[in-house]
C-alpha cells in the first residue's frame, strides 16, 4: 500500500505545527489503519523521537529544496527563485513519485507573512509532476503581496485534487479573487480542534498555586509577533505586563505564562518573552511559568484556566476548543477568520484584537475586563458551536479518505 506523505512541517518546535500534524496522523489512522504514513519535515532532529513513537517515518527535508521539473507557468516562477539542488533533495523526489498522496499541512505557510510560498511548494510541484495527487489540508490561503506569488500558488492550486480552508476570508479569497474553482475547495476547520489534551509532564508547569482557589489566567505570549505585525518591542512587552496586571490586581487572578513556540532562533522563541514577562514582575508568587511542553501537555494546562490570551494561533485554538473564553491577538487573516468561524461574525468583540490596537496604552486592560466579563456567554456560545467545529474538522480526513478510495 502506497504511504501517504505530510508536508508543510517546519518542525515541532512550534506546537502549533505538532498540534496539527499529530492530529492529522491520528484521524487519518482512523480510517485506513494499514496504510504507511511520511513526514516530511525541517526538524528531523527534533521531530524524529516524536514521528517515529507514532510509527511514522520521517523524511528529512534538506534546507536546499531545488528546483522542481517543469509545472507549466509556475516552474518559471519556482526555478527563478530556487536555490542550487541540495544532494538530498533527489532523495525526497523519489519519496514524493513513490505516494499515493502528498498533503500539505502548515495552516498559513500560503501566504506572503513568512517571506513567501515559493518554498512551500516545491515539494507540491514535484508530486504533481510525477502523477501523485495533491491536497492543500485546512489552510488560511494569503494574502500574496506579490502577483508571482499568487500566480505560482495558483498554478499548484488548480491541478490540485482537493483543497481545504479552515475560514471563510480564506474560502473567498481563493475562490473569488484567485479565481480557483469553487468545486475544488472545502470550508473545514483547522485539525487542532480535534487535540486531545493531556495532563502536563513533571515540571511543565511551575504552578506555586497548589489548592488555590482563585481563577486562572493563561497567557500565551509570541516572541515574534512584534516582528510579524510591525510593531515595537517594547510596546508589545508593556501591553503583556498590562494583561498580567489586570489579571492579577482587577480580576484577582492567578497567571499562567506558557510559549507555544520554543524555536532555537531566539526572535521567534515565544520562552524569552514568557521568561522577560515573568522577570519583569520580579517572580511574583502568583505567576507560573510554564516550561517546555508538547502540544497536548500545553492544552492540559490552558484547559485548566477561566482566561486565555493567546498571541499563538494554536494556543487561542486549545482554548476555545476547551470550552474557554479566549483572546486572540492577531496580525492576519487567520486570526479573524477562525475566531469569526468559530464564535460568530458578530461575536468577536473584544475577544479578537490585532496586535498594533493591542500595543495602545490601555487597549489590554480595557480586553482582559471585557472578556472577563463576558465569560458566560461566551462560554454558553462555544457549547453550542464546538460540536459543529469539530464535525468541520473531522470532514479534513473524510474527503481525503474519500480521496484515496476513488
Amino acid at each position: 500500500m502506497k504511504p501517504i506523505l505530510i508536508t508543510g512541517v517546519s518542525g515541532f518546535r512550534n506546537r502549533g505545527v505538532e498540534a496539527l500534524v499529530t492530529t492529522t496522523i491520528h484521524e487519518m489512522r482512523l480510517r485506513s489503519p494499514d496504510r504507511p504514513i511520511q513526514v516530511l519535515t525541517r526538524k528531523p532532529a527534533f521531530d524524529g523521537p516524536i514521528l517515529e513513537a507514532l510509527g511514522v517515518h520521517v523524511v528529512d527535508h534538506p534546507a536546499g529544496v531545488g528546483a522542481p521539473k517543469r509545472i507549466s507557468r509556475v516552474g518559471r516562477v519556482l526555478r527563478r527563485s530556487a536555490p542550487p539542488p541540495s544532494p538530498g533533495w533527489a532523495r525526497v523526489e523519489e519519496v514524493i513519485s513513490e505516494a499515493a498522496l502528498v498533503v500539505a499541512s502548515g495552516g498559513d505557510i500560503f501566504s506572503s507573512d513568512y517571506g513567501g510560498p515559493m518554498r512551500q511548494l516545491r515539494p507540491l510541484g514535484s508530486a504533481l509532476e510525477s502523477g501523485v495527487p495533491v491536497v492543500f489540508l485546512a489552510q488560511s490561503v494569503g494574502p500574496f503581496r506579490l502577483p508571482e506569488e499568487a500566480d505560482a500558488w495558483t498554478s499548484v492550486a488548480r491541478r490540485s485534487a482537493l483543497i481545504t480552508v479552515r475560514e471563510r476570508i480564506s474560502y473567498d479569497y481563493v475562490t473569488q479573487r484567485l479565481g480557483v474553482p469553487a468545486d475544488l475547495v472545502e470550508l473545514t476547520a483547522d485539525p487542532a480542534f480535534l487535540l486531545p489534551a493531556a495532563p502536563p509532564s513533571p515540571g511543565a508547569a511551575q504552578d506555586e498555586g497548589g489548592a488555590d482557589q482563585r481563577p486562572i489566567v493563561t497567557v500565551a505570549v509570541s516572541g515574534g509577533i512584534s516582528r510579524f505585525g510591525s510593531v515595537d518591542h517594547k510596546q508589545h512587552l508593556d501591553a503583556l505586563a498590562e494583561v498580567v496586571t489586570t489579571a492579577l490586581d482587577s480580576i484577582g487572578a492567578r497567571v499562567v505564562l506558557i510559549a507555544h513556540v520554543q524555536e532555537d532562533a531566539e526572535r521567534n522563541d515565544d520562552r524569552v518573552a514568557a521568561r522577560a514577562l515573568y522577570e519583569r514582575f520580579e517572580r511574583d508568587p502568583r505567576i507560573s511559568l510554564a516550561g517546555d511542553a508538547g502540544a497536548a501537555q500545553l492544552k492540559g494546562i490552558i484547559a485548566t484556566s477561566d482566561l486565555v490570551v493567546a498571541e499563538r494561533m494554536h494556543a487561542a485554538i486549545a482554548g476555545l476548543s476547551s470550552g474557554i473564553c479566549t483572546v486572540a491577538v492577531g496580525y492576519s487573516i487567520k486570526a479573524e477568520g477562525i475566531m469569526r468561524a468559530v464564535l460568530g461574525h458578530d461575536a468577536t468583540e473584544p475577544l479578537l484584537v490585532s496586535v498594533e490596537r493591542f500595543v495602545a496604552p490601555g487597549v489590554a486592560a480595557q480586553v482582559v475586563n471585557e472578556a472577563w466579563a463576558m465569560r458566560p456567554g461566551v462560554e454558553e456560545r462555544l457549547r453550542q458551536r464546538l460540536p459543529g467545529v469539530r464535525q468541520l474538522a473531522s470532514r479534513n480526513f473524510d474527503l481525503i479518505d474519500t480521496l484515496l478510495r476513488n
